[in-house]
């Protein structure tokens, strides 16, 4: 009897002890579906919730691997034993084609600990979010816009300078920019999409009407970088200028000098076909007209 009611207690306390563990877990942090790893220009910040009931202080710890390398867990230093409910990664995924997961870890001040993982892989140059790139337009000398790449959180080998976009992650960018005439909302966007592996861009955009507000939002996508989610740039706007000033004016007269022209031309093989044919008809009728007279002064 006494055996039996020891192991009954035994079953007891250990369903208490995983209820309590269960409890602990819910209280430290949320479930895996509250964990998030935000990309952006290479700066990754790993996110977690505490759990709804949690209401005594809990630190945490925070552990990455890059499985493209090796599969051995490292502890993040700078969020080690932290009270935030982030993580800032960028110093640890140094390798834009590294594969990477990691994982937050809750202590309790009793001293029991719970894990949450971040499930997904992550290849930060296939993966982070791109945006917004620096746009600057000048409007009234012909309307030229000079792009910038977003800028970029991954550092030199050397930690001594921050990379560029391009060409030092990505060998060429694509941009995307969207045309509105400023105040009209009847109107469609026109959108121009230019690829390019220069580190500051510039171009002019054709074919607009003169002493017109336009305004411009661009976005940069690389070939490789499989996220859709390009944050575009603010919108900017500027006055394009007088018709003199603009490039589109220059096809309307050449298109008039080659009208005038054939103009002229048209005239004047119309005039040399004329000639031969009114001299032929003039000679023509001279002489019959002389036959005649010299029959009839024959006659008499």
């Amino acid at each position: 009897m006494r055996i039996y009611f020891r192991a009954h207690m035994a079953s007891v306390s250990g369903l208490l002890n995983l209820c309590l563990l269960c409890v602990l877990e819910s209280t430290a942090l949320a479930s895996n579906n509250h964990i998030e790893l935000i990309s952006e220009n290479f700066r990754h910040i790993l996110t977690w919730e505490a759990g709804n009931q949690s209401t005594n202080p809990t630190h945490y710890r925070v552990q990455y691997v890059d499985f493209r390398k090796r599969k051995k867990w490292n502890y993040s230093k700078e969020c080690f034993n932290t009270t935030h409910l982030s993580c800032d990664l960028t110093d640890e995924f140094t390798d834009p084609r590294g594969q990477y997961s990691a994982k937050a870890e809750a202590l309790m001040e009793n001293g029991t600990s719970v894990w949450v993982n971040y499930v997904k892989l992550f290849t930060p140059i296939h993966q982070t979010i791109l945006g917004p790139p620096t746009v600057h337009i000048t409007g009234y000398d012909g309307y030229l816009i000079t792009i910038q790449p977003p800028v970029c959180h991954l550092k030199s080998p050397d930690k001594q300078r921050f990379l560029s976009l391009v060409p030092d992650v990505y060998p060429e960018l694509i941009y995307k920019v969207t045309l509105i005439k400023a105040g009209v909302t009847n109107e469609s966007s026109r959108i121009l999409e230019y690829l390019t592996n220069e580190g500051n861009f510039t171009t002019s955009i054709p074919d607009l009407f003169p002493m017109t507000n336009y305004c411009i939002s661009v976005n940069a996508t690389a070939t490789i970088n499989k996220n859709p989610h390009a944050i575009p740039s603010s919108w900017k706007c500027a006055v394009t200028g007088p018709m003199s000033e603009l490039d589109y004016p220059v096809p309307a007269v050449i298109c008039g000098c080659v009208l005038t022209f054939g103009l002229v031309l048209m005239l004047v093989l119309a005039m040399l076909k004329w000639i031969p044919v009114s001299i032929a008809h003039t000679f023509k009728t001279t002489s019959k007209s002389e036959t005649t007279w010299s029959g009839s002064r024959y006659m008499l």
